[in-house]
């Protein structure tokens, strides 16, 4: 038994599962720090001489943008999880894209809230750039979970349903002969 290959698959799945951890941090960051108050302004209620009232404006409203961003990168962390190769390496690029869109949307905010999100989107740039970097040697779910191979029939009973053959007729048959005809009725 090669106990080196054991070592190498648990050492690259540890390592993708802390890529991912980033994704999720960076994406709970912002959405934490776009549910703060980033200002708070003075508006008249009526007019502009009627009474004040103060609002407090959150990041999700002046920054909907990393919002959207943190959202993304969410649905990419499991995209990453269910694909492999190139294509993950294509989400992880989408990643790093939603960071960057997440922190031009912050830019010039000093609320504690937009530093928070502007550390969140930068977990998500550094993610998604890894992500590009490592993920085609990353492992990837089994292949049980890809769609059917046409190349390859199935022998379940199930399968001989869906396909109108009865699996308990013992007749031998043609592969090309079709379902068997029907009996008239008696």
């Amino acid at each position: 038994r090669d106990w080196s290959s054991d070592v190498c698959s648990s050492d690259l799945m540890r390592r993708m599962g802390l890529w991912l951890a980033v994704i999720a941090a960076g994406s709970v960051l912002i959405l934490i720090g776009c549910a703060l108050g980033w200002s708070t302004e003075r508006i008249a209620l009526v007019g502009d001489t009627g009474p004040m009232r103060d609002v407090t404006r959150t990041g999700s409203d002046l920054a909907p943008g990393a919002v959207a961003a943190a959202w993304a990168a969410l649905a990419g962390l499991l995209a990453i999880i269910a694909t492999r190769g190139v294509l993950r390496a294509v989400v992880g690029g989408l990643i790093a894209a939603a960071g960057i869109a997440g922190l031009a949307s912050i830019v010039g905010r000093t609320a504690p809230g937009a530093l928070l999100a502007m550390a969140g989107s930068a977990l998500l740039v550094a993610a998604g750039i890894a992500t590009v970097v490592l993920a085609r040697r990353w492992p990837a779910l089994g292949r049980r979970y890809d769609a059917p191979d046409a190349a390859r029939p199935s022998t379940s009973p199930w399968d001989a349903l869906d396909r109108g053959v009865d699996p308990t007729d013992e007749t031998p048959r043609r592969p090309d002969a079709g379902p068997p005809a029907e009996i008239p009725p008696a």
